[in-house]
């Protein structure tokens, strides 16, 4: 049987429903806690435990544990109080009295569902041969923000078919410290290289597709190091991917060894995609490793498009309008930043998890302040919440409690997953008003272009009795109060639109955006154009809406009409519009300051 993973990384504890009693433990290895030793925690939790995760919060110290959380052991956190200030240490080795490789563990993880935030695993035996720091054998574990220090062997991935993530992760060791048949994925991680010699030594069994992944990683090397290859396959058929990664000056032009077996090179699985630093040039690696092309690739992980930022915008629309200035984030005085804070992961990936983040700012003043959720544009497709942070910065000075909020864009999912998600950290506000100072009985959402667009569906359909998704899953959890629309459309359906999109399905050409993300034409879909239409869900509930426009048309379609319905159902409205101006003015000098005004005048209107 070939193991495929349609879910690969299924965290599951995140999600279960809550039944069974919760259990929390603390240990102090002081005396101040529930236990002094994280294996008495561990033991302590029930077997095969259900429903809500058992939490094991760690203080800091040194805990000289030999730490296992045997097979029956599952769903559970164990988090740490600071990932330096909690280290878990033991220094076993191979040659010790006959130990073994695979005995050395500092850690071992057996049961399925567990969680590591925040700490360190470290096997300090030194340079004296196999001394393993982690070993996990469960499935779908995951490690978070945790440092993992060793030599040779440092973290041993040991149970075929079994997965696990290592999320912004520091991994150092010296030979084949990362190894095993397990599928792991890596992301944004630092992997710390030590000596002249391999970073992986994958074991993927034949039958299964995906070994160990790295997205989004820094590997660095130590001064002296200068020949460091990225693996080697501990089996025939190991595979290993290192996909948009730092690579240092010390990676061997070959890149991958054969470990002095050319057999291996007719099986081994190496490939590469887009890696870049001195250590990514590609011209010199051995013949029988691989570049991934963009849709290779698109099947591990998302390629994110980047045509849509701040400088490349400017540099288009300067050469029209070369008095323009781009805004760039500056923290004004007296604002907290409170940023990458996980609202949502999401795991119906086909690798990998993908946490959704969002951050907050707000005056540093201890009052309980309206709220404005804010949405980058980017057709759908490309930007990021960090084009929403001037905006965000500059509202919070006066006295909102701002949230620049990610989604999922295209490469990730069609509609209607980004409007669930925007609803989804609606609801993640609601639920984390207390600790942010937000009154819950005023919160807004803006949004810029497509995001203006998501920002008016979210307000549009408070309440909506008619979606069954949101009936079910959201309701009134997600209703806004306010809604601040920054030139995104109303309305998918007029004959311009309808029409450009069914001529590029006529004549086989690229599909514009707005087709791509509604997943076809008018014509193939109608019920979907029309359900990612705000004009079509005003009803009593929906929230009041400020326009405000660029001097192009297009981006106006159905606002009229909008506000007509909106008229009927005595639901307050108002349009600005200002001329002569790029469909992008927010991101720019002259019309930064003014956008500032008209948004800080509708919510002092509407929610105070």
């Amino acid at each position: 049987m070939t193991y495929r993973y349609p879910l690969l990384i299924i965290l599951s504890f995140i999600f279960l429903p809550v039944y069974g009693q919760r259990v929390e433990f603390t240990v102090d290895a002081g005396g101040d806690g529930d236990f002094r030793t994280i294996q008495e925690a561990v033991y302590a939790v029930r077997d095969f435990k259900p429903g809500e995760p058992a939490r094991i919060f760690i203080r800091n110290g040194t805990y000289n544990e030999k730490l296992v959380v045997p097979a029956y052991k599952c769903n559970m956190i164990l988090e740490g109080e600071s990932t330096e200030g909690v280290v878990i240490s033991c220094n076993d080795y191979a040659s010790l009295n006959g130990m073994g490789t695979f005995r050395t563990f500092t850690m071992f993880i057996g049961g399925n569902d567990i969680e590591v935030r925040n700490l360190t695993v470290a096997n300090t035996a030194g340079r004296v041969g196999q001394a393993v720091a982690l070993h996990i054998e469960g499935d779908r574990v995951v490690l978070r923000n945790c440092r993992i220090i060793g030599n040779q062997d440092t973290v041993f991935l040991g149970r075929e078919g079994a997965r696990q993530t290592f999320l912004d992760c520091y991994i150092e060791g010296t030979t084949d410290f990362i190894f095993g048949p397990s599928t792991a994925w890596f992301e944004g991680c630092t992997i710390h290289c030590k000596s002249n010699s391999y970073i992986t030594a994958a074991s993927t069994p034949r039958n299964i597709d995906h070994g160990l992944i790295f997205k989004n990683c820094r590997i660095t090397a130590a001064e002296e190091v200068t020949s460091l290859y990225l693996g080697r396959p501990w089996r025939a058929y190991g595979m290993t991917l290192f996909m948009e990664c730092e690579l240092p000056a010390a990676i061997n032009p070959a890149g991958w060894h054969n470990w002095s077996n050319p057999d291996n090179e007719q099986t081994a699985r190496y490939a590469e995609f887009r890696n870049y630093g001195p250590g990514a040039d590609t011209t010199r690696r051995v013949a029988w490793s691989r570049q991934l092309t963009e849709r290779e690739a698109a099947a591990y992980a998302v390629t994110r498009d980047t045509s849509y930022t701040v400088y490349q915008t400017y540099e288009k629309e300067r050469k029209a309008r070369p008095y323009i200035e781009p805004v760039c984030p500056e923290l004004p005085e007296g604002v907290l930043a409170f940023e990458g804070l996980v609202y949502s992961v999401i795991t119906e990936r086909p690798v990998g998890i993908r946490e959704l983040q969002l951050d907050i700012f707000r005056p540093d003043d201890g009052r309980t302040l309206p709220a404005v959720l804010m949405v980058y544009g980017g057709g759908w497709n490309s930007g990021d919440r960090t084009m929403q942070v001037p905006l965000a910065q500059r509202l919070a000075a006066r006295g909102y409690v701002t949230i620049p909020v990610e989604y999922r864009l295209i490469p990730d999912a069609l509609y209607p997953a980004a409007v669930y998600d925007l609803k989804d950290a609606v609801r993640w506000v609601r639920e984390n008003a207390e600790q942010y100072g937000i009154d819950t009985a005023r919160i807004a959402i803006s949004g810029s272009s497509a995001g203006g667009q998501l920002a008016n569906l979210v307000g549009t359909t408070n309440g909506d009795s008619g979606n069954e998704y949101i009936r079910r899953y959201f309701h009134v959890t997600s209703d806004v109060q306010a809604v601040i629309d920054i030139d995104g459309i109303s309305d998918f359906t007029t004959p311009e639109t309808i029409g450009r999109a069914q001529e590029a399905r006529d004549r086989n050409l690229t599909p514009p955006v707005d087709m791509h993300w509604l997943g076809g034409t008018y014509a193939e879909r109608p019920d979907t154009w029309r359900a990612a239409s705000p004009v079509y869900h005003v009803g009593p509930l929906s929230a009041p809406v400020c326009f405000i426009n660029s001097s192009i048309e297009r981006f106006h379609d159905g606002r009229d009409e909008q506000i007509a319905l909106m008229d009927h159902y005595g639901i307050y409205s108002e349009v600005h519009t200002f001329d002569d101006t790029p469909h992008t003015f927010w991101l720019f000098h002259p019309w930064f300051d003014e956008t500032v005004e008209i948004m800080d005048g509708f919510l002092k209107k509407v929610l105070e």
